[in-house]
């Protein structure tokens, strides 16, 4: 596509030099054919007559014709190249401040808001970029999503939780209630009449395979150093699929319009930085809301 747009801007400017030559062109044409038949008219009709008048005559009109055609032809094949290297240099060097100046701009914002990268679509992320970032925690994993279901249907998730424990990481889940009056926010869509049942049964699965993670981890002889817990939303909503590892934060946005797989992804670094901070205080406020029964104090 570069290429071809190149090419059309040079035949158009070529076109355009052509024109604005034609007419001088001419001119200077007709008066190289003026002179040259005038030097034949003053030609000399005996050797003694002076030649001089119509040798000069006709080297100035051969000269005149000559440069006139070496324009025309030169425009014709592009004009002056070394003109043409400068200006596409020139173009290319504007280019290149500019583009400099905008990433400079992204690089400022990225260091004032904490974020390292952006994909316009979920599905565009690196292969294995999910289960690279759960295998690098080492102190922490808060992971929060509508079912949790392609975070347990894939990856081997079951051992993968099973390491981290093992290793000391402490982990909080949280994934949205089937009791939630907002459950349905994502979901009812008159175009997919059906997604709402597939969802439901998505977290059906995926809340059989959190307790029987729980269950072995409670039935390990030695108490693993990590933690793992999980809590279902019924006050509130997860707007976000966030997975966060120790000061590192992937952020899937929902939209209603699009599947997850084709929203946008955000990826964050640091504990201090804002939009870090942000979608963290999301994570912790709900994660506060919605203290299981058995765990909230009874104040007598």
């Amino acid at each position: 596509m570069k290429n071809q747009s190149s090419q059309d801007n040079f035949k158009k400017n070529r076109n355009d030099r052509l024109k604005e030559s034609v007419k001088p062109s001419i001119i200077f044409l007709l008066i190289g054919c003026l002179l040259l038949w005038t030097s034949y008219l003053v030609r000399p009709h005996s050797p003694q007559d002076d030649a001089f008048l119509s040798n000069a005559l006709s080297q100035a009109a051969f000269i005149l014709l000559a440069v006139t055609i070496v324009n025309l032809l030169w425009t014709l094949l592009g004009g002056d190249p070394i003109t043409h290297i400068l200006s596409d240099l020139e173009n290319s060097t504007k280019l290149f401040y500019e583009t400099l100046e905008r990433s400079s701009d992204l690089l400022r914002d990225s260091r004032k808001t904490g974020l390292i990268s952006i994909f316009a679509r979920r599905e565009t992320l690196p292969p294995g970029h999910w289960v690279e970032q759960l295998r690098s925690a080492t102190k922490e994993v808060d992971l929060m999503d509508y079912t949790l279901f392609t975070w347990t249907k894939g990856i081997n998730f079951e051992q993968e939780i099973l390491n981290l424990v093992t290793r000391g990481v402490n982990i909080r889940l949280l994934l949205m209630d089937d009791a939630n009056q907002y459950f349905g926010s994502f979901i009812e869509r008159p175009d997919l009449p059906n997604i709402k049942i597939i969802v439901t049964q998505e977290q059906g699965q995926a809340r059989l395979l959190l307790e029987h993670i729980k269950t072995q981890i409670d039935a390990m002889k030695s108490k693993p150093s990590g933690s793992f817990e999980v809590r279902t939303v019924l006050r509130g909503l997860t707007a976000s699929r966030i997975c966060r590892t120790d000061d590192k934060m992937t952020v899937n946005t929902y939209l209603y319009s699009l599947p997850p797989a084709s929203s946008p992804v955000l990826i964050i670094k640091g504990h201090d930085s804002p939009l870090f901070q942000s979608y963290q205080q999301e994570f912790n406020l709900l994660w506060k809301l919605n203290v299981p029964p058995s765990q909230v104090k009874v104040v007598p």
